[in-house]
């Protein structure tokens, strides 16, 4: 059951290879399953709903690698609201202002704890999915607004458990 899971991943490329080492991490994405099979996320063609079969594919390929999380305090009905919330998001597209400025942010450490450039109605991965939790006050980090966390921050918050 990955129902609720969130999906860590590590991308092969240049683009890739720069979020990596802008964020000091392993993963470059992240995105959360809506349903066993189904994972909505933000890439830069937007916000989409992408089948786990694609994802498993590609790592047998050679292509990513990906480790699956719970959320601690995540019940049924904070899932129910976290995928609403996601589903309803659909279709808007990638913040790429944000993108930039959240690497400025890391590159010459500017304080996370202020929102940067953020076009309303767009989003990068990692704030789609903390905006999404933060809409059932579930956080992974008091220190980093939503718009500014990483798929690292994710990785390494307290509020998760890595399950594969």
């Amino acid at each position: 059951m990955r129902e609720g899971y969130i999906i860590l991943v590590s991308h092969k490329g240049i683009i890739p290879y720069l979020i990596k080492k802008i964020t000091h991490s392993k993963f470059n994405h992240v995105g959360f399953f809506v349903n066993s099979n189904e994972i909505v996320e933000a890439n830069f063609g937007g916000i989409v709903r992408t089948k786990f079969i694609e994802y498993q594919e590609k790592k047998n390929q050679g292509i990513l690698e990906y480790s699956l999380y719970s959320v601690k305090g995540l019940t049924h009905l904070k899932f129910q609201v976290i995928r609403q919330y996601l589903i309803s998001k659909i279709g808007l597209k990638y913040d790429v202002t944000q993108f930039i400025s959240l690497a400025l942010f890391l590159i010459f450490n500017i304080s996370r704890k202020i929102e940067p450039i953020d076009v309303q109605k767009r989003f990068i991965c990692s704030e789609l999915i903390a905006e999404a939790f933060h809409e059932v006050n579930l956080t992974f980090s008091k220190n980093i607004d939503p718009d500014c966390i990483t798929p690292s921050d994710i990785a390494q918050s307290k509020n998760v458990v890595k399950i594969i």
